[in-house]
């Protein structure tokens, strides 16, 4: 379960509607703590990210020497969308 999930775990009330046939129960957040479960969803997601960057990065970049210079090539497609199928996968 993510810090997201927990937070609206932990945070959902719950209004009970009584009615002539049944108990009816809703759960609900308020406007605020939605918010503040799509920011924690935010900064893990960011998390992900980073850790793929930090994880990946040199499958991705390709520095071959050449006489007094360097070059570097960066396969940028292919690092997007690998970057979005792991986001995916998780």
């Amino acid at each position: 379960m993510s810090n997201a999930e927990k937070f609206i775990e932990d945070n959902t009330s719950t209004l009970y509607n009584y009615n002539s046939y049944a108990l009816d129960t809703i759960p609900w957040l308020t406007p605020d703590q939605a918010r503040k479960a799509v920011e924690i969803a935010r900064e893990e997601i960011i998390e992900k990210v980073c850790s793929f960057i930090d994880d990946n990065m040199a499958e991705y970049v390709d520095i071959r020497g050449y006489t007094g210079d360097t070059f570097i090539d960066v396969e940028s497609d292919r690092f997007v969308k690998d970057l979005k199928q792991a986001m995916k996968d998780e």
